[in-house]
């Protein structure tokens, strides 16, 4: 079976230079587990709620200060929409992606 089941039709993005509070919010109002982060209209990262807890509420920071640049995962890795849920099982287990 392909990935293509899993694809979502809506994605959130925000700019790096927005904080933190905005990504938060933007989990919590789409009700996901994931912001896309872009700089100058390309994908430069992601934020995870993981992420936020981890990275931000772990180490104390100013969320309203602290940008999603400065605690996003990068690079972005991907699987195509035709690839098997064997395939992204691999690649997820190859990568340690939760």
């Amino acid at each position: 079976m392909s990935l293509k089941w899993y694809l979502r039709p809506r994605l959130v993005a925000l700019d790096a230079g927005a904080p933190v509070l905005e990504g938060a919010r933007a989990l919590e109002s789409n009700n996901i587990g994931a912001v896309m982060v872009q700089e100058r209209g390309r994908v430069a990262g992601i934020v995870t709620d993981r992420d936020l807890a981890v990275r931000v509420v772990g180490q104390g920071l100013d969320p309203t200060s602290t940008t999603l640049g400065e605690v996003m995962t990068t690079p972005v890795v991907t699987l195509s929409p035709t690839d098997s849920q064997l395939d992204a099982i691999r690649f997820m287990r190859q990568r340690n992606v939760r």
